[in-house]
């Protein structure tokens, strides 16, 4: 029996809900702390620091330039929650009740025929990350992240295991990982993610966006990730993810890439992120806003970086995310990165990347991305 710990205030989710609630008055947004109080008390039952936190992903701010202005985050509500119920249990009543309380009785009934058969075939060691998403008009979006399991495999449609089959046959050791399932205020959608067991070349999604009808953005995603690696072409073994997800215009590809499993990053990543976004002053604008927005008072940076994410669209080129490990899931942050005051950010807060040993499972747990 794994230890289950009691609600109190001095767990981590006490302090996740304040610096929600402090991120939202900064981002002009709802304050997500209320309705999201059940999911961090299921991701953060032990104490701020806790190095138990640094095998998981269990609370990350997200900035997205897709989503720029919007407070969004990931939670993991592990296989053993503080009432002792299982993670993907406990992760999807909780998306069923803001659904329900936001967007409706239609959108709950959507949500339960999409995860039905996750829910029902999921085991006592499988854990949920769940992505949540609020903006000035309140609720703007959940994604419920599950394993990728025969359920799913044997209820594709012919042309997503087509799409399947073809990632799997083109990038160097593909396998299905997770499908990830997505309630917004108008839409909902299915993705499905691969892991990426084998080094990845960037040019070798040049043939798989070819087959998904992406192939004018390729140049634009392997810049937009050599560019904040440092030239970097090549990414290790399991540090990366591509997930597909279908939406109006076609087919959205997301290329995850799991900073702490790259070797020898450049000392100022940061820099070169908002480097890159000065491009797009208003998406540089929206991430020193975020940045802001979840530095605790006293502190200088939001946290360290933990994944960097590049999406591409029929009608989009490449366009970066973030997720940040916050502090109060770390014990003595890593600063080994400077702050971004070189890369028009003039005298704004920094953000710290922390890469901190071998763990594996890092990225696939935190599928749930958009």
């Amino acid at each position: 029996m794994r230890e289950v710990y009691p609600y109190s205030s001095d767990r981590a989710a006490h302090q996740a809900r304040r610096l929600l609630r402090t991120a939202s008055r900064v981002l002009g947004t709802v304050d997500p702390s209320g309705p999201v109080t059940g999911l961090l008390d299921g991701a953060l039952p032990l104490p701020p620091g806790d190095p138990r936190y640094g095998a998981v992903h269990a609370f990350e701010p997200r900035y997205s330039e897709t989503a720029a202005g919007a407070l969004q985050f990931a939670v993991e509500v592990p296989e053993n929650g503080p009432a002792g119920s299982g993670g993907v249990a406990t992760a999807s009543q909780e998306v069923r009740r803001i659904l329900g309380d936001t967007l409706g009785r239609k959108a709950v009934l959507w949500f339960d025929r999409s995860s039905d058969a996750a829910r029902s075939t999921a085991t006592g060691d499988d854990s949920a990350t769940v992505v949540s998403a609020f903006d000035r008009d309140g609720f703007r979006e959940a994604e419920v992240t599950y394993l990728w399991g025969p359920w799913f495999t044997e209820g594709l449609p012919d042309p997503a295991r087509q799409v399947a089959e073809t990632v799997v046959q083109i990038l160097p050791g593909a396998q299905p990982a997770f499908t990830t399932i997505r309630a917004a205020r108008q839409c909902g959608s299915q993705a499905m993610s691969f892991r990426l067991s084998a080094p990845l070349p960037l040019a070798a999604l040049g043939p798989l966006m070819a087959q998904l009808g992406l192939a004018q953005h390729q140049q634009s995603l392997t810049t937009a990730v050599a560019f904040a690696l440092g030239a970097t072409y090549v990414l290790p073994a399991d540090a990366a993810m591509v997930t597909i997800r279908p939406m109006r215009q076609g087919l959205e590809l997301r290329l995850d890439i799991d900073l702490e499993q790259v070797p020898n990053l450049p000392p100022d990543i940061a820099d070169l992120i908002a480097l890159e976004l000065s491009e797009r002053p208003r998406s540089l604008h929206a991430l020193e806003q975020w940045v802001a927005a979840f530095s605790p008072d006293g502190d200088e940076t939001p946290g360290s970086l933990s994944v960097l994410s590049v999406t591409v669209r029929p009608d989009m080129p490449a366009r970066l995310s973030l997720y940040v490990r916050p502090h109060l899931t770390q014990g003595e942050m890593p600063r080994q990165v400077g702050p971004m005051a070189g890369a028009g950010v003039p005298g704004g807060p920094g953000v710290f990347v922390g890469a901190r040993g071998a763990m594996p499972e890092g990225l696939v747990r935190t599928a749930g991305w958009r």
